[in-house]
């Protein structure tokens, strides 16, 4: 996705497992310092507001093959 600087983001799971939106990746020695949803119950949402330009990529610790990246800018 492709979003302005100060745009709030919003992950809804509409799975029927629990997941989480951690940045970074899952290869990282310490994901998640950006952002960490913690685990996102079906039904339930995550927002982010992106304040800074760049790329930032994501995924769920739960599933990690599970990845995405916003671009800010």
């Amino acid at each position: 996705i492709k979003v302005k600087t100060g745009t709030a983001v919003s992950w809804t799971n509409s799975d029927s497992a629990a997941h989480t939106v951690t940045s970074g990746e899952s290869s990282d020695t310490t994901p998640g310092t950006l952002f960490d949803s913690g685990l996102i119950k079906p039904g339930k949402s995550f927002q982010y507001t992106f304040g800074k330009a760049g790329e930032v990529d994501y995924f769920c610790s739960v599933h990690p093959w599970m990845t995405g990246k916003v671009t800010v800018g």
